[in-house]
């Protein structure tokens, strides 16, 4: 039986996104997903947020004297790429809606990062997340046992 986690899009941008910090750990824990030794699960915001991301890499948000990081024929492949790789995402349900709200009132985080902790809480299982800063500013009180930095990987 594999090991479950929660990814969110800020580990599967490395996947597409050679330019950042810790993607050989990304593109690993792919690999384990793709030879089924963990298994993936994201919300149903997951492809969302990874579009952004794309986008924003393609230059949607740079300044004027900035060149983009990807070409939007890359951005293509990743939105392409997002839908074959081997993550499970998790239908929205009201009940995941009210958790994640209570935890971003509770926790002062984004809701959309909640949506993350939610789905780990309900799989019973770690949400990776390459983005520390959720780990960072929280309160005693997080239940920062469910996150574990994709940089500790």
């Amino acid at each position: 039986m594999s090991e479950t986690f929660v990814i969110d899009a800020s580990v599967a941008a490395k996947w597409f996104l050679g330019d950042e910090e810790h993607v050989a750990v990304a593109r690993r824990f792919l690999t384990r997903a793709r030879r089924n030794e963990i298994t993936l699960h994201a919300p149903a915001i997951f492809p969302h947020e990874l579009c952004n991301l794309l986008a924003r890499a393609c230059g949607t948000h740079v300044g004027p004297r900035r060149e983009p990081r990807l070409k939007l024929e890359q951005a293509l492949f990743g939105v392409y790429g997002v839908f074959g790789v081997p993550v499970e995402l998790e239908a929205f349900t009201p009940r995941q809606a009210v958790t994640a709200l209570e935890h971003a009132v509770t926790y002062h985080k984004a809701f959309d990062d909640m949506t993350y902790l939610a789905l780990a809480e309900k799989l019973d299982c770690l949400w990776v997340t390459a983005d520390e800063k959720v780990l960072r500013s929280s309160p005693h009180s997080f239940p920062g046992y469910r996150v574990i930095p994709l940089s500790s990987l």
